[in-house]
């Protein structure tokens, strides 16, 4: 989100609970981190945090964000122009579509949410 500006219908200001965070900015209790297994290192350079956030959900914790914390997290800065290997969107493929097919709790219901599914499916 970019500073001083507040979103769609504000949401970018309103703390409040997501399915999943981005990983670049993300804070998790030691003992949380530990009952879900962590990240799962099969992945190799993306997914992991969203696969990691919807474990965390699945064991009754909450993923919440907040418009308070200012960071500057350059996108792929550190990898470059290296592409994402086909592995990570089968991981992360297996890992979200029982999850669209349940629907997400956080997805206004305002907007066609099974449009999304056919795109994650193998």
């Amino acid at each position: 989100a970019q500073r001083g500006h507040s979103g769609y219908m504000f949401r970018q200001a309103c703390v409040q609970e997501l399915s999943a965070v981005t990983g670049a900015c993300m804070m998790v209790e030691r003992r949380k981190f530990e009952a879900v297994g962590g990240f799962d290192e099969r992945f190799v350079l993306c997914g992991s945090d969203v696969e990691f956030c919807l474990r965390l959900l699945r064991a009754g914790f909450r993923n919440v964000y907040t418009p308070y914390a200012c960071l500057r997290h350059l996108e792929s800065e550190t990898r470059r122009d290296s592409p994402i290997p086909e592995g990570d969107f089968a991981l992360s493929r297996e890992a979200y579509v029982r999850y669209l097919a349940a629907g997400d709790p956080y997805y206004s219901t305002n907007y066609d949410y099974q449009s999304l599914i056919p795109r994650v499916r193998p």
